[in-house]
């Protein structure tokens, strides 16, 4: 990847046109398969753009078959450039998949998801979920730390299941998710304080419903506190008001 050539990227849908950006470079042969890709640090600079946004695009193009990572080597380009995958357009644009949409698909992968982690899930999944937890509680006025710990809570459940594709599926629609969470709280934080106050409380009170029922080793339990917070996502989109995802 050039280096020397810093490519413009406009504020919206910054991780989509990043990753876009690398197949275009695979497709005209300045990137070849097998190459290692920069490193995180190096393509945020040369893009100008966060760490967070270069991470979301790398899992956009491992979750499509673009590259792949070798632990303590980097990240590669496979053999093939890049694969055409089933695709979610998170670009921002006319076409924007609609929030309700990404529901629906949390909504069937993610309900099984806390099922299998409530059989599964190891101390180490607990601690990473009750951490995420403690930085949500602090962080009603949604910074983008609290916007990380969410997305990180909800990959720690589909780690949990100790099924790879479950944690490679939501490498895939990370993006999707973190656009809906950082888009809810933003509308939220516009809110009355009291009416802002309440629906945080609902979503982050949904959250511990699902670790209880986890760490109470209880499937059961678990698949419907994930359906109720989806469940009630949705409603709370659909009436206009939103929380934390």
């Amino acid at each position: 990847m050039p280096r020397n050539k810093p490519t413009f990227l406009a504020r919206e849908g910054l991780a989509s046109r990043l990753a876009s950006d690398v197949i275009e470079r695979i497709a005209r042969e300045e990137i070849s398969p097998g190459e290692r890709l920069p490193t995180e640090a190096e393509i945020a600079t040369q893009y100008g753009v966060s760490r967070t946004v270069v991470r979301e695009a790398i899992s956009r193009l491992r979750a499509d078959g673009v590259v792949t990572a070798r632990p303590g080597a980097g990240t590669f380009v496979t053999p093939t450039g890049w694969s055409r995958s089933f695709r979610i357009d998170p670009s921002g644009g006319p076409a924007e998949t609609p929030f309700a949409h990404v529901l629906e698909l949390r909504m069937a992968f993610e309900v099984e998801a806390a099922r299998l982690a409530a059989e599964r899930r190891q101390e180490a999944d607990l601690d990473e979920m009750r951490h995420c937890l403690s930085i949500m509680a602090a962080d009603m006025a949604g910074t983008e730390e609290g916007i990380d710990a969410d997305v990180r809570f909800h990959r720690s459940i589909a780690l949990a299941t100790r099924n790879p594709l479950y944690s490679d599926f939501f490498d895939f629609i990370n993006p999707h998710i973190r656009r809906e969470i950082r888009q809810a709280r933003e509308k939220t934080a516009r809110l009355s304080q009291s009416k802002a106050a309440g629906l945080w409380l609902q979503a982050q009170g949904e959250h511990v419903a699902i670790l209880a029922a986890i760490e109470a080793a209880n499937p059961t339990k678990a698949a419907a506190a994930a359906r109720i917070h989806i469940r009630n996502t949705v409603k709370r989109l659909r009436h206009g008001e939103t929380a934390p995802a």
